[in-house]
């Protein structure tokens, strides 16, 4: 009687169909066609895998077919057979097999407890890391919404999409800030600042000048440039991180 030796193939435990025809009596030939008669039911299990193996004979070496058959595939196969004495047997010795190995690779005791703290320590050593990665990034966000800076839309929305993966382009945050009455459109569709969300700190003003090309003066724009400060920038994400605002690119 072949050993019957339980196998770990790509982390699952399995065994021969030689090593089964072998333990219940039967011609590992009948025990392959079966297999493929039946395969849609053993497929239920995972795929059934084979081996080309070499074996020798008088004649000299030739190869036969090895199916290789997890715990559920080898159980369903002892189940296609005739209740034999000699079946009956090598299913209690399949069952203890499958049994024995797996409660041999289970860890217990110290070996939970060792694995454990591993995880834990590697937990660890992870979120060091990840902190370790957004410390900079945190006190450059925390420099920049404290400074006495002001920044453009355009500016602005590649800040958010630097520091916070927020994604959101230019002409959308100006229609946001619009609908939070935060801006307002002048007849020519410009937007401009409200006298009160400047005295809040959240905007700026700046004249707009150009060069005159016939004389070549220095005169002002019609409508002040609208630039964001840093305390208006952390508004702007904290709104949009609560998760109330849609955000397109």
């Amino acid at each position: 009687m072949t050993d019957l030796t339980i196998t770990e193939r790509d982390g699952e435990y399995v065994v021969t169909s030689e090593a089964v025809a072998d333990g219940a009596g039967i011609q590992h030939a009948s025990v392959l066609r079966l297999i493929d008669e039946n395969a849609a039911d053993f497929e239920e299990f995972g795929r059934v895998r084979f081996e080309i193996r070499p074996f020798h004979t008088a004649g000299g070496t030739q190869s036969r077919r090895i199916a290789l058959l997890n715990e559920q595939q080898a159980t369903l196969l002892m189940t296609f057979q005739r209740n034999t004495d000699q079946v009956r047997t090598f299913k209690k010795a399949l069952v203890k097999a499958f049994f024995e190995i797996v409660r041999q690779a289970a860890p217990t005791g110290a070996d939970l407890l060792a694995l454990a703290v591993l995880e834990a320590q590697a937990m660890l050593t992870q979120k060091d890391e990840q902190i370790a990665e957004l410390e900079p990034k945190a006190e450059a966000w925390s420099h920049l919404v404290s400074s006495s800076g002001s920044w453009s839309y355009l500016e602005v929305a590649h800040t958010l999409q630097n520091h916070k993966q927020i994604v959101i382009g230019q002409k959308r945050l100006v229609e946001l800030l619009v609908s939070w009455g935060l801006l307002f459109r002048d007849a020519k569709g410009r937007p401009h600042a409200y006298q009160r969300t400047i005295e809040q700190g959240l905007f700026v003003e700046k004249l707009r000048t150009y060069v005159d090309m016939v004389t070549g003066q220095r005169l002002q724009g019609s409508a002040p440039q609208v630039r964001i400060t840093g305390k208006g920038i952390d508004m702007i994400y904290r709104r949009l991180s609560a998760g109330t605002e849609a955000v397109s690119a």
